[in-house]
């Protein structure tokens, strides 16, 4: 938030971060399959969100106010930063300057980052921080390689990344044992398909069956 448009986040309730957060986790709450009938039957969606059963229709409208929301409030928050004079170095403050993006563009640019650190960074370092809890030892022998390859007097760079084997097996193994996203999202063929002899018509929804347990076969 800070180099995109030059807030500072507040460390407790912060309305862009609560903004972002609650706007990601309505979204997410329509991925699963049978979240939404109208998913399952899309004709639905003529139907008015007056009648009994159509409550997806007034989620949906409280889905695009609060990403409406989270993408204008912010850009907003930077322009009127401007006029003060108070902000010349955002992210968002110099391609306005700039002049060569239109303000949808730039707004859908910062939206993007904006939203995307809202859940998925936010869900790693959660898990991050649990593992070294109850791995010590782990986080110990990590630490040590960081110590010994890199030092004390710099941060690990991109290149660093062959010489840290372990604290690479480490990021991989998180993002197994807790993957951002679940993996269980409905997919649909986008035309007739055999697959290992299995037909799989077009449109068919196809979801793994136990997602909880991993088959590797």
């Amino acid at each position: 938030m800070a180099t995109v448009y030059g807030y500072e986040v507040q460390p407790t309730n912060d309305h862009f971060v609560g903004l972002a957060e609650n706007a990601v986790k309505r979204i997410s709450d329509s991925l699963f399959f049978g979240a939404m009938v109208v998913n399952t039957f899309p004709i639905l969606r003529h139907l008015p969100s007056w009648i009994p059963g159509a409550g997806f229709q007034r989620f949906a409208a409280e889905c695009r106010q609060l990403t409406k929301e989270m993408r204008e409030a912010p850009f907003n928050f930077v322009k009127q930063n401007m006029r003060d004079g108070t902000d010349s170095t955002s992210v968002v403050a110099r391609l306005l300057e700039s002049n060569r993006y239109d303000e949808d563009a730039i707004k859908d640019v910062a939206g993007t980052v904006y939203a995307g650190g809202a859940d998925t960074t936010v869900s790693s370092l959660v898990s991050f921080f649990l593992a070294m809890a109850l791995y010590p030892d782990i986080q110990k022998k990590a630490q040590t390689e960081i110590d010994t390859i890199i030092g004390t007097d710099r941060l690990p760079e991109f290149e660093d990344r062959p010489s840290l084997p372990f604290v690479e097996a480490v990021y991989r193994e998180l993002m197994r044992w807790r993957p951002v996203l679940p993996l269980g999202v409905a997919h649909a063929s986008t035309a007739d398909d055999v697959y290992d002899g299995y037909f799989i018509p077009k449109g068919d929804l196809n979801l793994l069956p136990s997602p909880q347990k991993f088959h590797s076969s």
